[in-house]
């Protein structure tokens, strides 16, 4: 059977096999801590292989996608309702709460029966249910703790940066009374602090693992290599740093460039014979075919910042400086992390009434005028503990290297300063 192109090269929803590789033992040391009795956190930013790291290990995994304004209380009803669980919260006058685990199928109602110690769930759907009275807004940790051992389905929260800073912190302390109960998660997000999650509670050390799930220049080009010998071509190694370097340290990217310079030489397929691979225009080229495909979602990213930026009339200028400044910092800054104190001062070079407390109030406010109707589409993020701003998706990277167009909220900088409006607080 002839190996197609695509099969080699893109982004997939199933693990690449033949490209994809073991970077210095990762999958071997992220599998030995899966059999341990300890929480796993994945620290990596969009498509940087997560995925396909979670479908490896963590196979036939309860995950939950986290979206903006998501509550933790949100999180465990839809680890619940992954398992045909409902939970609902009835709270009384006098403080108390009344949980209700509720099966809406055969499978939900065997795992609730477990939980209880029952040797079989009895009832018809809708009547099997199991009540529990808890203290004043509390969750009964011991009974979700069982429902979630009964299922053998390990829980995966995935998009941890999109939670708010107190509900992470919140998160954080659950990890430990979870662990406590013998249930261990696997946290996956985007964060600027090594243990990040330890930093937010210290009770946890020792109790969680954190792996970094990013690529070096040498393990995209091996990568590249071992996708290539697939394909039966050679890519020279000036081609593939080029394409690494193009890459951000992304594996999606990559895989996502490779296919477009493919194409442009026209591989489809294994090649019967050997072919050599060199042409440098080409990398050119597949740069700006795949811009093309993302342009859609930066723009949108641009026109979402833009129109959040108009809603907020009294600091439109702050909103759209500290965006300029943003998108104007060097790769290196938006990876690693764009201290406050850095916007403060390179925005007042540019418009000295803008002040430091109404610039953080703005930028904690970034994540909000970014997302979709969905509470997703997160490109930015500020850190409220360490006081930085990131990039999340390192697409927004490559597409400012190509882009051949301004961004939307230039021309809001210009209107505001004619006007000499959008320099107060935002509330």
């Amino acid at each position: 059977m002839n190996v197609k192109l695509e099969e080699v090269f893109g982004i997939r929803t199933e693990v690449n096999d033949y490209s994809y590789i073991d970077r210095g033992g990762l999958d071997e040391q992220i599998s030995k801590y899966a059999g341990r009795d300890v929480h796993i956190a994945l620290r990596g930013e969009s498509k940087s292989g997560k995925s396909w790291l979670r479908q490896k290990i963590f196979q036939n995994a309860n995950i939950i996608s986290c979206r903006l304004g998501f509550t933790n209380k949100e999180i465990y009803t839809q680890v619940l309702s992954n398992l045909d669980i409902s939970l609902t919260v009835e709270k009384s006058t006098a403080g108390e709460a009344t949980l209700s685990f509720k099966g809406s199928s055969e499978i939900g109602w065997s795992w609730l029966a477990k939980a209880k110690g029952e040797a079989k769930a009895k009832g018809t759907i809708g009547q099997t249910e199991i009540k529990k009275t808890v203290g004043h807004d509390e969750l009964d940790f011991d009974f979700l703790s069982k429902v979630i051992k009964a299922s053998g389905r390990r829980v995966i929260i995935e998009d941890f940066h999109y939670l708010s800073a107190d509900v992470q912190r919140l998160l954080a302390h659950e990890l430990k009374t979870f662990w406590d109960y013998g249930v261990y998660f696997v946290i996956v997000g985007v964060w600027h602090r090594k243990n990040y999650i330890t930093y937010l509670n210290s009770d946890v050390a020792g109790r969680i693992r954190e792996f970094s799930v990013y690529w070096s220049a040498p393990e995209l080009e091996a990568s590249i290599t071992k996708g290539a010998k697939a394909l039966n071509i050679e890519i020279s190694p000036k081609i593939k740093k080029s394409l690494a370097r193009d890459s951000f340290n992304n594996v999606g990217i990559l895989q996502s460039l490779v296919l477009a310079y493919c194409d442009i030489l026209n591989v489809r397929e294994r090649q019967s014979v050997i072919k050599d691979f060199s042409n440098t225009n080409a990398v050119a080229d597949a740069g700006m075919a795949y811009a093309e495909q993302i342009e859609a979602v930066y723009q949108l990213f641009s026109e979402n910042v833009s129109d959040g930026i108009r809603k907020r009339k009294n600091s439109t200028q702050i909103y759209a400086y500290a965006m300029q400044t943003i998108v104007d910092a060097t790769d290196a800054e938006l990876i690693d992390g764009l201290a406050l104190d850095d916007i403060y001062m390179r925005t007042n070079e540019k418009q000295s009434r803008i002040q430091k407390s109404n610039l953080r109030t703005i930028l904690r406010k970034f994540r909000e005028i970014q997302v979709d109707d969905r509470g997703k589409g997160l490109v930015l993020s500020f850190d409220d503990l360490t006081d930085t701003i990131m990039v999340v998706d390192r697409g927004l990277l490559f597409y400012r290297k190509y882009m051949t167009t301004t961004w939307p909220f230039e021309r809001i900088i210009k209107e505001a300063e004619e006007t000499n409006t959008g320099l107060g607080s935002d509330k």
